[in-house]
C-alpha cells in the first residue's frame, strides 16, 4: 500500500473515531467491500456490484476511503467506468454470466427445486444476464481520461 492510500485509509480512520463521519455508512461500505473480496473468491457470489455499493457507502460517510476505493488498482478503473458512463468491461461481463450459470446448475444439482422455481430462477437470472449484457463497455477515451483524472 503506497504512502497515499496509506494516509488516505489513516485520516478515514481518524475521521471515525472523532465522530466526524457516519458510522453506519462507514460500516456498510466494509461489509459491502468484504462480500465483493469474498465474490472474488466464491462462486455464484457477485464482486462488482459489492464493490460499487462500498463505493457508494463510503461516498456519503468518508471522501478518503472512497477516494482510496477509486484510485484502488483492481477495483478503481471499473468503479470510474461505472460512474461516469456505467459501463462495464468485457471481463466483467463475461464472469458475471458464467458465475450465473455455475450458480444456477449448483442451484438445481443441490436444492432440486421444482420445475417452476428452477424457471422462475432462470428467468431472473437470464434477465439480470441480459442487462449486465446490455450495458456499454468503457471505451479508449473513457479509460484515458480516467488514467488522467486519478493521476492529478
Amino acid at each position: 500500500m503506497g504512502n497515499a492510500r496509506r494516509s488516505a485509509v489513516l485520516a478515514a480512520i481518524s475521521n471515525f473515531w472523532n465522530g466526524s463521519a457516519s458510522i453506519g455508512f462507514i460500516a456498510l461500505g466494509c461489509v459491502l467491500l468484504g462480500l465483493g473480496i469474498l465474490g472474488a473468491f466464491l462462486p455464484g457470489l457477485p464482486t462488482t456490484v459489492f464493490v460499487i455499493g462500498a463505493a457508494w457507502a463510503f461516498g456519503r460517510s468518508s471522501p478518503q476511503l472512497e477516494l482510496w476505493l477509486l484510485d484502488h488498482p483492481r477495483f478503481g478503473a471499473t468503479l470510474r467506468a461505472w460512474r461516469t458512463s456505467r459501463a462495464i468491461p468485457r471481463r466483467a461481463k463475461v464472469a458475471a454470466c458464467l458465475g450465473k450459470a455455475v450458480g444456477f446448475v449448483l442451484f438445481v444439482v443441490m436444492v432440486k427445486p421444482s420445475l417452476w422455481l428452477a424457471c422462475l430462477v432462470l428467468i431472473i437470472m437470464a434477465g439480470v444476464a441480459i442487462w449486465i449484457i446490455c450495458r456499454p463497455e468503457p471505451t479508449a477515451i473513457t479509460i484515458a481520461s480516467q488514467r488522467l483524472t486519478s493521476q492529478n
